[in-house]
């Protein structure tokens, strides 16, 4: 039969008992304890880095987008804009110099070294001058001078336009001074445009129409002997031979 001192002491025994087994366990998982602080230290510092380029970023675009602006590919500016703005600048340059007559106007549209291309009018000056001088001749000689653009075609380096000119003869055109008629003429313009400015012309005019309308008569040189530019043919033999 147990005494309560036996009950105590079996009491202490399963207490030492229970206490020893749970130092055997915390010994047991000692070394995984030991691991576990590197690799959270790993975790604080990925952390710590990510958290810093936000930071970053968000001070980057803080600074103003002038920033991000300069690492950007310029967007494409689409052709029909091109197309658009020098249409816009060759109609304008016309209205402005040949209807309005603002001769000043043509260093606003016309390059510096512009070149101008035309048999009817040659050794015409370079740049904003000679489309000037051109304005200038044929206002003397048509002092009425107004313009119409008939058709206008342009495209992303060029423009062509077909325009029709009209106004009295009272000067010197085509080698014959003032008769006093009123004339129109066909003309066709082609402008190359570079950087917003018109680069070079190529002016053809329906000269044997306006020649006509003058009262004059347009032999090619080949049929003339020995005769430089523009003359008058020979008379018709009435018999039908060389004169």
């Amino acid at each position: 039969m147990l005494t309560n001192t036996d009950t105590q002491a079996a009491v202490i025994r399963a207490e030492h008992a229970l206490l020893v087994a749970r130092a055997e366990r915390r010994a047991q998982h000692a070394p995984f304890q030991l691991a576990r602080p590197p690799r959270q230290r790993a975790r604080m510092t990925a952390v710590a880095f990510c958290v810093a380029v936000g930071l970053t970023l968000a001070l980057l675009a803080a600074l103003g987008s002038e920033l991000a602006l300069a690492y950007r590919t310029p967007p494409s500016v689409p052709a029909d804009w091109h197309v658009t703005a020098n249409r816009e600048l060759v109609t304008r340059w016309y209205a402005a110099l040949w209807t309005t007559g603002a001769m000043t106007a043509s260093e606003r549209f016309v390059a510096t070294d512009h070149t101008y291309h035309d048999r009817l009018l040659p050794d015409v000056p370079s740049g904003p001058e000679g489309m000037v001088t051109v304005a200038a001749t044929l206002r003397r000689a048509l002092p009425d001078l107004q313009g119409t653009l008939d058709e206008v075609v342009a495209g992303q380096t060029s423009v062509t336009v077909r325009l029709t000119l009209r106004g009295t003869h009272l000067g010197p055109l085509m080698g014959t001074e003032g008769t006093g008629k009123h004339v129109e003429v066909t003309v066709l313009a082609l402008h190359h445009i570079d950087d917003g400015r018109i680069t070079d012309t190529w002016v053809s005019w329906d000269s044997v129409g306006l020649a006509q309308q003058l009262g004059l008569t347009l032999v090619s040189p080949i049929v003339l002997a020995g005769v430089d530019g523009w003359d008058l043919a020979p008379a018709p033999n009435p018999d039908g031979g060389p004169s």
